[in-house]
C-alpha cells in the first residue's frame, strides 16, 4: 500500500493505523503519503505470512500485484502483466510484529488485508 486510502480510514473515524508494506520501494511512498497524517499512524517495511524469516518477494510490472507467491494462472488472466524481478524481504508474523511494536491487537477495529493471495497465510500467523 502507498497509503492513499489514509484519508478514506480517517473520513470512517479510524484514529489508529498500521501500514505494513513487503516491497521496499513501494514502502518509501507509503512514507512520504502519511507523513502529514492527523491520525495515529506507523508504517513498517516487513511481508506478512504465517513464519518468520526471510521471503522471495516477486515484483511484477503493475506494483499492486506484486506478492510473496509466483504468479502461476494471474498470467492467465492478466497477461500484460510480468514478473520484473524478486527481492529478498524479511516476513513476520502478524502477532510477531504487533508484539514486536508493543502494539495490542485490541487497538484496531478492522483489519484490511490486500496481499495478493497470502491473506490466509497471514491470519494463520495472527491468532
Amino acid at each position: 500500500s502507498e497509503g492513499k486510502d489514509i484519508k478514506l480510514y480517517q473520513a470512517l473515524g479510524i484514529s489508529k493505523i498500521l501500514f505494513i508494506e513487503a516491497n521496499p520501494t513501494v514502502y518509501e511512498r507509503l512514507k512520504i503519503n502519511i507523513a502529514e497524517a492527523s491520525v495515529d499512524v506507523q508504517a513498517v517495511n516487513y511481508a506478512i505470512s504465517n513464519q518468520n524469516g526471510e521471503a522471495k518477494l516477486y515484483v511484477n510490472s503493475m506494483g499492486q500485484s506484486s506478492s510473496i507467491l509466483p504468479m502461476k494462472h494471474y498470467r492467465d488472466i492478466y497477461p500484460n502483466i510480468q514478473e520484473s524481478h524478486q527481492l529478498n524481504v524479511e516476513s513476520k508474523t502478524l502477532d510477531t510484529l504487533l508484539q514486536e511494536l508493543e502494539i495490542s491487537p485490541a487497538d484496531f477495529n478492522i483489519l484490511n488485508l490486500d496481499i495478493q493471495g497470502t491473506e490466509l497465510l497471514a491470519l494463520q500467523g495472527g491468532n
